[in-house]
């Protein structure tokens, strides 16, 4: 593995465990050794299906994953945050996910 990509995931990982606590707060997720979607739930959750590729991860296996699966959370992160960027933006629309 290149230094740029372990670079890249401890980074995405970094920023990932910084905006997760800003939402959900204390402990530090570094700390609690939990998935992500475990971690959220005490906050009642974040607006994404629990069955997310993303929350189905802990820090450290994101920091050790393939690059092309580090792709797909990346690409489903950005799509996500589209479509709603798109729903907020109309201000009428909730989003629903159904399994």
């Amino acid at each position: 593995m290149s230094a740029r990509l372990s670079e890249q995931k401890d980074r995405f990982a970094e920023l990932l465990a910084e905006k997760v606590q800003q939402i959900v707060g204390k402990p530090p997720i570094k700390d609690s050794g939990q998935t992500l979607e475990d971690y959220v739930k005490r906050r009642g959750g974040l607006p994404v299906p629990s069955f997310s590729p993303l929350l189905q991860y802990e820090l450290r296996e994101i920091r050790n994953m393939e690059s092309c699966e580090l792709r797909r959370l990346s690409n489903w992160i950005r799509l996500t945050r589209d479509i709603l960027s798109q729903i907020r933006a109309d201000g009428t629309l909730r989003p629903v996910f159904v399994k």
